[in-house]
């Protein structure tokens, strides 16, 4: 536990910084860094998740190929739910637990999170899909990942900023002095 003297009280969890006042504190670094921090860790979630998408759509996609777009669609959303039940359990028990408190409004939120999440990979797989099949003309599973990293990558950029502000923002600011 940091404590640094700022006038008459004690705030925890930040850090002194010299900036020219004496017993100042930078609010702005340690918001910085905790955002950084779970940065970091939604991105080691996010590897798993990924692992877990990739491997599951193409187990799919080798037992079912299919060019049609509603085919793709089913296989792919198949994949990112699974995904998303890993998401939901390991940003809750770790990249979020200070903020997550189970409560019903925050399982609301992760599941429209979560809609928003598959419509995007979505969206994202059959546009990419058919513009580097059409364009480019590379094989069809080449073609069906390389849309689906840029999927994943969007969708998971958009995930950690609706995760962030919205879905544990109540929480968090319940807990601020």
């Amino acid at each position: 536990m940091n404590l640094c003297r700022t006038g008459p009280r004690m705030v925890e969890g930040e850090r002194l910084v010299r900036s020219g006042e004496r017993g100042s504190v930078s609010r702005h670094s340690s918001g910085v860094a905790q955002w950084l921090g779970q940065y970091v860790r939604f991105a080691v979630v996010g590897v798993t998740n990924a692992v877990v998408d990739l491997g599951v759509f193409n187990v799919l996609v080798a037992i079912w190929p299919t060019t049609n777009k509603l085919g793709l669609i089913a296989e792919n959303s198949t994949a990112v739910v699974l995904a998303i039940l890993n998401s939901y359990v390991w940003n809750t028990r770790w990249t979020f637990r200070q903020h997550a408190d189970g409560s019903k409004r925050q399982a609301a939120l992760f599941g429209f999170q979560s809609l928003v999440n598959i419509a995007i990979n979505d969206v994202v797989l059959i546009k990419m899909t058919s513009y580097i099949w059409n364009v480019r003309g590379w094989p069809i599973w080449l073609t069906e990942n390389l849309a689906k990293g840029v999927a994943i990558v969007l969708a998971s950029s958009a995930s950690f900023l609706v995760l962030r502000l919205v879905v544990f923002q109540q929480a968090r600011t319940k807990t601020q002095p």
